[in-house]
């Protein structure tokens, strides 16, 4: 497998364990996969049990610990993105500290189901009517003529 960038793993990560936080809560922590019938989401927890493997070296404790704290973060109030922000920034710097967990992350993710088609919180839903202007992106400003 070609090597992966620590942003690029780390984007990737977040696709599944994102849906997984927001699915299982602070359960997803739990051990237990049993009750994950969705791939996606039970990918996501496999991920995250992954990244908190309980590595003794250097500062992984403490940035396990971090993870675990954004994770509950995010399934508090899964609406906020500064909360999977944060989330995100502590995975890369998990990586970025462990290059074995690199490596075997990116080996997961080479397993990684396909992704579910279901609406995100960036998802565009189109009626059958509509005939406005669909606008996406961050930061956008649509004013009327």
């Amino acid at each position: 497998m070609e090597p992966i960038s620590i942003a690029a793993a780390t984007a990737v990560a977040m696709r599944y364990v994102i849906p997984a936080i927001r699915e299982l809560g602070v359960q997803v922590l739990e051990k237990s996969t049993d009750a994950v019938g969705d791939s996606v989401v039970g990918f996501g927890q496999r991920v995250l049990h992954l990244l908190l493997g309980g590595r003794t070296r250097g500062d992984q404790p403490i940035l396990e610990a971090a993870v675990e704290r954004r994770v509950v973060a995010v399934a508090q109030n899964p609406g906020q993105s500064k909360a999977s922000d944060q989330l995100e920034g502590v995975i890369e710097d998990l990586l970025a500290a462990d290059p074995v967990l690199l490596t075997a992350l990116s080996e997961l993710l080479g397993r990684a189901p396909a992704e579910s088609a279901g609406p995100t919180d960036r998802s565009v839903h189109v009626g059958r009517d509509n005939t406005g202007p669909i606008v996406t992106g961050d930061g956008n400003i649509v004013r009327g003529g």
